[in-house]
């Protein structure tokens, strides 16, 4: 979908709690090796005692702030999620925008796996550009694995508990988008993961991806990538940072060096070293962890979900 710049990133938040669940005690504990985790390049996981529309609360406060937004005007939020919201959290969505006072909003949820939020980031995006009426849209994303019925280093990737929001608006801003594609396999449902993830009595041998499921996963980034750069009008040595979702190095190194277009895999930017897997919110994490492009610069932004959907954000820094 090409969007020319029409588009900015007003603000943007992560939200983590204090308390984390380090390497260090996964392995005294003989939870995983050393070679595991250091392999993965994860050093902690951050541990939650809030339930997620609470910390997804906390995330958007920041990213409205920092856009000079209040929640009233919003017209749209889009809450995107993996695992179990809480107690009496039947509508997640409606929790958020409740307790934030985005009284006059639509509400939306998205169930996108790990690809979740980046899918809201295009329902917001779509919204905006088609809807003459809405001036602003929020995107959260929450999750808390405290209730997984085995240990969380056990999973593949790691998984940490977090909160993130984006909001998006009208014109000039310090980052725009360009562009945003998304491709989809759902032939690949029942390749990865081969059983309910979070069911008790799950096998957790930390099992990688089958081959047929990695090279599905690769055709996936790849089209998007192909897509996005072709509606935003640029070539792969345009881009200046790859942002990857935080899936630990094995499955990054494969996705940098057998989807990436070329010319990109040499620029990719390492991330989730102190969250692990933030659920469906590692796109939206990564925009508000790392800088916004140079003017002028470009920043491809990847995510991936279970089911399977892929999804490439481009965005441009501007002096705005």
């Amino acid at each position: 979908m090409k969007v020319a710049g029409a588009i900015t990133i007003a603000g943007t938040a992560l939200w983590l709690p204090e308390k984390v669940y380090s390497a260090a005690e996964a392995q005294e504990a003989a939870v995983v090796t050393k070679a595991d985790s250091e392999g993965e390049g994860i050093s902690a996981l951050p541990i939650a005692d809030l339930f997620p529309p609470g910390m997804a609360c906390l995330a958007a406060t920041e990213a409205l702030t920092k856009a000079r937004v209040v929640a009233k005007d919003l017209a749209l939020l889009v809450h995107a999620w993996v695992y179990h919201q809480g107690p009496q959290t039947w509508t997640p969505p409606h929790r958020v925008a409740r307790e934030l006072g985005a009284s006059d909003c639509v509400a939306l949820g998205v169930r996108q796996m790990s690809n979740g939020g980046a899918m809201a980031v295009q329902m917001a995006v779509t919204h905006l550009l088609t809807e003459r009426r809405a001036e602003a849209a929020l995107v959260t994303t929450a999750d808390s694995f405290a209730g997984l019925p085995y240990d969380r280093w056990l999973s593949a990737p790691p998984l940490g508990d977090g909160a993130t929001a984006v909001v998006f608006t009208r014109g000039p801003g310090p980052q725009v988008i360009e562009s945003i594609a998304s491709v989809g396999d759902p032939e690949l449902e029942l390749a990865y993961p081969t059983s309910d993830p979070f069911e008790a009595g799950t096998d957790r041998t930390r099992t990688p991806p089958t081959r047929t499921a990695l090279r599905g996963f690769s055709r996936g980034v790849r089209r998007a990538a192909e897509e996005a750069l072709e509606d935003a009008g640029l070539r792969p040595s345009d881009i200046s940072s790859v942002l990857l979702p935080r899936l630990g190095r094995t499955l990054v190194t494969h996705l940098a060096g057998r989807a990436l277009p070329d010319d990109l895999a040499a620029k990719v930017v390492l991330t989730g070293r102190n969250t692990g897997h933030l659920g469906a919110g590692d796109l939206p994490a990564n925009l508000a962890e790392h800088p916004a492009p140079a003017d002028g610069e470009h920043h491809l932004h990847v995510s991936v979900g279970a089911g399977f959907t892929a999804t490439c954000l481009i965005t441009r820094g501007t002096r705005s």
